[in-house]
């Protein structure tokens, strides 16, 4: 038995071990409790991730049923197709029962190629001693021709009218063989002996020239287009030519279209300044008739000698009185934004006034589009696509007439 100093010894070495061991798990413990935060998060996100799982695991017990019934069809279907097996058995064995029957028929057509190729051969041979003959009658007429035209043309019309019999050729085919080269095939359905079905004749189609109808940006439009279309296109390499006078063209039109743009646009300011100057020479001429109104007093004399014409308010129209312009007729005119107008010439008119609009229920829309002395008028500046309206009246002795009907047209 030990003594004990040994035994105290040993538990006193024991002891320290015990708190060298306590000593290094109490410095482990902050760290440990450092983790817990980060545990925790995880734990929480884990946590969260639950209800998803549970309805993604929800619906895959849902869709169960489903499946199971669709597995439940199939099954159901496999004694049919089963049941379709001898049928689909028995059909096989019938196409293979007819089998030798059909290598046979063409045993038997094979067999017969070799009769056929003689035949071929003996007429090949009668055909070149009727060549022969057609030859020397050739030369025969040749000989005649020279000497007596006429007879080689009696012998033609008695060969036409039957009169006389027309050289023994006739070409032959065998009966029993499709022509070479008619695209028939052994297996095709096509039986020997059978006439060769006449070629389809396929129409060639024809191009549209519809865009001659267009406005002229579409056919520029259109012939930049093609041009594109041709570049390196093995179908234009005989186009050459045409393309370019047609690449000639579009770029003349091309000009001539933006020249006639801004001609249109300056004939639009011109007229709008003539209106404006128009407008300024009525508004003179109305303070110059008010004024020469005071001045004269309304005494005709004095009115007729400042070279106007007075009136007696009440009284009927003087003799000569203008009656309205009818039948106005209003249509496209030759150049770009133009519109030109036609009517009925009034007895007694000097000259017509013309006015346009676009609106023609407001009267204060109204402008002048110009004055004639002929019973036509040519609207100028006009914008493309605008629908315009017109009225004419005549001026003569007795003033103005009435206003004519409205005649209407878009400009082009």
């Amino acid at each position: 038995m030990p003594c004990f100093p040994v035994v105290m010894s040993r538990d006193i070495g024991a002891g320290t071990v015990g708190i060298v061991a306590i000593s290094n798990g109490i410095v482990t413990i902050p760290s440990d409790i450092a983790a817990v935060p980060s545990d925790i998060a995880a734990m929480s996100n884990d946590l969260a991730a639950v209800p998803s799982d549970l309805a993604v695991m929800s619906r895959d017990i849902a869709a169960v049923p489903s499946d199971i019934a669709a597995m439940s069809s199939d099954l159901a279907a496999v004694p049919s197709d089963l049941a379709a097996v001898p049928s689909d058995m028995a059909a096989m064995s019938n196409d293979l029962a007819a089998v030798p029957s059909d290598l046979a028929v063409m045993s038997n057509d094979l067999a017969a190629v070799p009769s056929d190729i003689a035949t071929v051969l003996r007429d090949l041979t009668a055909m070149s001693s009727d060549l022969a003959t057609v030859l020397r009658d050739i030369t025969a007429v040749s000989q005649n021709i020279g000497a007596k035209p006429r007879k080689f043309f009696v012998v033609a019309n008695g060969i036409a009218r039957g009169s006389i019999a027309p050289l023994p050729v006739q070409l032959w085919r065998p009966r029993h063989m499709a022509r070479y080269g008619s695209g028939v095939r052994y297996g095709s359905g096509a039986r020997y002996g059978e006439p060769d079905q006449p070629e389809r004749k396929k129409k060639m189609a024809k191009i549209r020239r519809d865009l001659k109808k267009q406005p002229i940006p579409n056919k520029t439009a259109g012939a930049a287009q093609i041009a594109t279309a041709c570049t390196d296109n093995p179908n234009a390499t005989t186009l050459t030519t045409q393309l370019a006078a047609l690449a000639a063209a579009t770029t003349g039109l091309t000009g001539a279209f933006n020249t006639a743009q801004l001609a249109r646009a300056e004939a639009e300011r011109l007229t709008g300044l003539q209106n404006e100057a128009e407008e300024a020479w009525d508004l003179a001429y109305d303070e110059f008739v008010d004024g020469a109104q005071t001045a004269t007093k309304g005494e005709v004399s004095k009115i007729e000698s400042l070279k106007l014409e007075g009136y007696e308010p009440g009284r009927a129209p003087a003799v000569g009185a203008m009656t309205q312009a009818a039948s106005l007729v209003a249509t496209t005119g030759d150049f770009v934004g133009t519109i030109d107008l036609a009517w009925d010439k009034v007895p007694g008119a000097r000259s017509y006034v013309i006015q346009q609009t676009t609106t023609p229920a407001d009267e204060a829309s109204w402008k002048l589009a110009g004055s004639a002395v002929k019973s036509s008028f040519t609207a100028a500046g006009l914008i493309s696509g605008t629908k315009y309206y017109f009225r004419v009246a005549a001026l003569g002795t007795a003033g103005q007439g009435p206003w004519s009907d409205l005649a209407e047209k878009m400009a082009a």
